[in-house]
């Protein structure tokens, strides 16, 4: 999910291992949705705040992908 934010994640590599570049990329996210700062232990990692708004952006995004859709239905009819 972070690889489809620029801002967030420039290098958007995709391998699986949560590494410096993966942590930076949670970091900032975290920072551009008031989760956490600096100060806080969990700044970096993926808890439940940040899991809780990572899961809203998906929904928002499939909410967004199937409304297109149906837009696209109505104006095929």
């Amino acid at each position: 999910l972070l690889s489809n934010y620029p801002d967030i994640y420039p290098q958007q590599k995709i391998t699986g291992y949560f590494g410096p570049l993966t942590k930076q990329a949670v970091q900032r996210f975290q920072l551009k949705y008031n989760i956490t700062d600096e100060s806080d232990k969990a700044f970096g990692l993926v808890g439940p705040k940040t899991r809780k708004v990572l899961n809203l952006l998906l929904q928002i995004s499939y909410l967004k992908d199937q409304l297109n859709q149906i837009l696209k239905q109505i104006k095929k009819s």
